[in-house]
Formats: C-alpha cells, sequence, structure tokens
C-alpha cells in the first residue's frame, strides 16, 4: 500500500501539532507501510523539534509568499519570542501589530487555522509535486492548516489517489477559538463542505468534535485520540530540573487560550491560602512555561499572589517533559465551554507522568473530565475555588494523598503508538 501523509505542521517544526503527524509517520513505517510525508520546506524560526525521519520518505515543498506578509510573520515571531508585543507602542508598525495581533487572535486569519493563511501559498506547488509522482492508494491529510485538506480533495478529484481519510486535530469551520472573518468565512463554508463530501472517512480527536463533524457528511465520523510517547519519557535528561529547595511544586505547560481557558479559580485559590494559611503557601510554587505569559503575569498580580507564581516563557519541548516529570502536581485549565470538545496534548503527555493531574474552571463534564475520572490519575474541581483550597493545603501536606491508583489499562489505550495503530487498521479494512 503506498500511502502519502499530508501535514504542513511537522518535525522539526516545534509545535505540538507536529507530534500527531509524526507518530502516525513513524508507526505506520515500522509496519512496513510505503509511506511518503508531505509538509513544507521549515524557516530556520520554525525548527526546534528534531525527529528521525529515516524510515520513510519526507518530502518538504518550499513555498514563497508576498514580502509584505514576510514582513508581518517575522515580526509577530519576534514579539512572540521576546515578549515585545508592546514595543514600539508610539510608533504606528507597532499599534498595526498590535491590531494584527488581535484581528489573528480573535479570528485565526494568518495563523495555520482560518483562511486566509501563509500555507494558502504552499497548495499550488504541493499539487505540482504529487502530479509528477506515481499515484497514492490512500491519502491522509491532517488539518489544521486546512491546506492539507485542499491539497488532498485536488489529488481525489484529479484520481492520483483512491481513497481520502481527512483527520481534524482541531475543527476548521465551528472552530472553538476562532470564529473566521468575513467573506472568507463564505469561501471556508463551501471548501469543508467538498472536503467532506469527497473524503472516504474523517477522523477527529474527541467525541463532542465528531458530533459537530457528523451533521455535515454522509462518511463515517471516527475517533483517533491524541496521545503520549513512552519513548520520549525515557530519553530525558534524568537531572532533576527544580532546584532542592523543598517547594512543592504545581506545573503548567502549554499555551493559555484567553477566550476558552480561565484560571481564575486556581489563582484565587492560591490567593485563599496565603491569607488563610501563610505558612502553607510559602512552601508551594505555580510553574507554568509557554505561550500566554502576559496573561499569567497580568491575573497574577491581580490576585495578589506574583510570589507564588514561577512564569517561563515557551521552553525545550524536553525541558517541558522534565517539568512535567519532576512535578508534585500537574494542572489544567478547563475549557469554559464543555461542548467544545477540547482535548489537549499536553493532557496525554500528563498521563504519562507519575503527578497526580488537577483540573479546574469549565463546568466539570468535559472530555477533559472524562478522560481524568476513565484513566483514575487526578481530581476534577471545575470552579469550585473551596475544594481547590483544600486540595493545595493536602498537596503541600502531603502530596501522595491525592494520587489515585492508575488504571493503566485505559492510559496505554491512549499512547499514540495504539491510536496510529487503529487509524491504520482502518484504513486497511477501507474498501
Amino acid at each position: 500500500m503506498r500511502l502519502l501523509l499530508i501535514s504542513p505542521y511537522f518535525p522539526p517544526q516545534n509545535a505540538i501539532a507536529s507530534l500527531r503527524a509524526y507518530a502516525f509517520a513513524q508507526h505506520w513505517s515500522e509496519q512496513g507501510v510505503d509511506l511518503t510525508v508531505l509538509t513544507t520546506r521549515k524557516r530556520e524560526d520554525q525548527r526546534g523539534l528534531e525527529k528521525c525521519c529515516d524510515e520513510f520518505e519526507m518530502v518538504e515543498i518550499p513555498y514563497e509568499i508576498p514580502r509584505i506578509f514576510e514582513v508581518l510573520r517575522r515580526k509577530h515571531k519576534f514579539s512572540q519570542i521576546e515578549g515585545k508585543s508592546k514595543q514600539a507602542s508610539s510608533s504606528a508598525s507597532g499599534r498595526s501589530m498590535r491590531a494584527l495581533d488581535k484581528l489573528r487572535g480573535w479570528t485565526g486569519i494568518l495563523g495555520s487555522v482560518r483562511m486566509p493563511d501563509l500555507t494558502d501559498y504552499w497548495v499550488k506547488p504541493a499539487v505540482s509535486w504529487c502530479k509528477e509522482q506515481q499515484h497514492w492508494d490512500v491519502v491522509v491529510s491532517s488539518c489544521g492548516p486546512y491546506t492539507a485538506h485542499l491539497v488532498a480533495l485536488t489529488l481525489k478529484k484529479q484520481l492520483h489517489a483512491k481513497r481520502w481519510v481527512a483527520d481534524f486535530r482541531d475543527l476548521w469551520v465551528g472552530n472553538h477559538i476562532y470564529r473566521g472573518l468575513f467573506p472568507f468565512t463564505l469561501r471556508e463554508r463551501a471548501l469543508q463542505k467538498r472536503c467532506l463530501a469527497e473524503s472516504d472517512f474523517v477522523t477527529t480527536v474527541s467525541e463532542e468534535l465528531a458530533k459537530n463533524l457528523r451533521p455535515r457528511t454522509r462518511a463515517q465520523v471516527k475517533i483517533v485520540y491524541n496521545g503520549f510517547d513512552p519513548r520520549d519519557f525515557k530519553s530525558l535528561n534524568k537531572e532533576r530540573i527544580f532546584p532542592d529547595d523543598d517547594l512543592v511544586r504545581m506545573v503548567y505547560t502549554g499555551t493559555l487560550y484567553k477566550e476558552g481557558q480561565d484560571p481564575s479559580p486556581i489563582l484565587n485559590a492560591l490567593r485563599a491560602l496565603k491569607k488563610n494559611h501563610p505558612k502553607l503557601a510559602s512552601k508551594l510554587k505555580l510553574v507554568t512555561a509557554g505561550h500566554g505569559c502576559e496573561r499569567w503575569q497580568q491575573l497574577a498580580k491581580q490576585f495578589e499572589v506574583t510570589d507564588f507564581v514561577e512564569i517561563n516563557d515557551v521552553v525545550e519541548r524536553s525541558d517541558a517533559l522534565r517539568m512535567q516529570r519532576d512535578a508534585d502536581a500537574l494542572l489544567l485549565i478547563d475549557w469554559r465551554d464543555s461542548s467544545a470538545g477540547v482535548l489537549t496534548g499536553k493532557l496525554f503527555e500528563y498521563l504519562g507522568q507519575r503527578a497526580p493531574i488537577l483540573v479546574v474552571g469549565g463546568q466539570g463534564d468535559s472530555a477533559i473530565t472524562q478522560v481524568i475520572k476513565k484513566t483514575c490519575r487526578g481530581r476534577c474541581f471545575a470552579s469550585d475555588e473551596k475544594r481547590i483550597a483544600d486540595a493545595l493545603v493536602q498537596l503541600v501536606d502531603s502530596p501522595q494523598s491525592l494520587c489515585d491508583t492508575p488504571n493503566h489499562e485505559v492510559i496505554s489505550s491512549f499512547t499514540r503508538e495504539s491510536q496510529s495503530m487503529r487509524l491504520l487498521e482502518m484504513i486497511k479494512n477501507l474498501k
């Protein structure tokens, strides 16, 4: 079976979205699949997730974007890396960048989610390369960005691929964070309708997202969860990443989304602990790492807990995993809207660690809380600040008392290998 996997996100691009597609490629090639990965040529500032790709063919298609977009991309990247979104605040360029960032944050445009996107300029050269190759038995496209599906749609329509599996890591139309920008939303709906009509089956990462997609297509919609790779943990530097200072550390790694997540319950609980149990509070530290530094800083100041929060920008993936490994507790901020069906990638990384997972925020009936309960890996508090504060006292007094006996059988079903093999079996059963 000749299989083509299309995913703009792929190592060495340093993003958790790259790991899903890489796991498919890695485990399918280990099963003897004749696999080609089609992805974008990575720019230097996109690199940082080096992975071995010797077992399959990886084709990186370069693409050029208009100079103005390249300038904006570089400025935005600099702003993210240096934390200088307020730089040149009095200049026209500074105001323009802030306006663009605000528009991107609301709509998802130019951000690998909604139309237009910079990878729009990648579709044509990617299709041109595909047409010069032998036909594939199956093409699997992993979205976002949506341009992965647009390449696959062309291949299926022009008979360069016999079967097509459309994988939605996140929703395109109806995305739970990004609303899109009119009139591009009209074009998006039409294109997604064509994609769902032409694909042989559709995959997504949670039951809630599947419920969103099923009314839109006649094809079967199946769930292939994200997951974790135990080998990632075994290869880590064994030296403890935190100092031996007797502090109890609760760790949050990953992006904090302003539109979907509200960390105020945990911060209010920290404030209550500071007021009611100052000695205990002095032994506790909340450590964050990832996009959203400024928001963490603002909220920590607002809730008067800056002394108890250590805020880091984006760190190397290996360091993020070491933080998780060496934590006394792992923090998840649940989604405000439980119907969004968000199963963030860090949830599965957390499952592979030892520390108890504390889920705060949301309504207490989300996809995340269901996974936590099935795996017996932690406690879910919703927005009950009293219970959260009590748990923090318990965490400082006796961290192990928050640990339940994990359900290893269920946890093992969430490895990336297990999920990749499930999808490969579905592909083999295509008629």
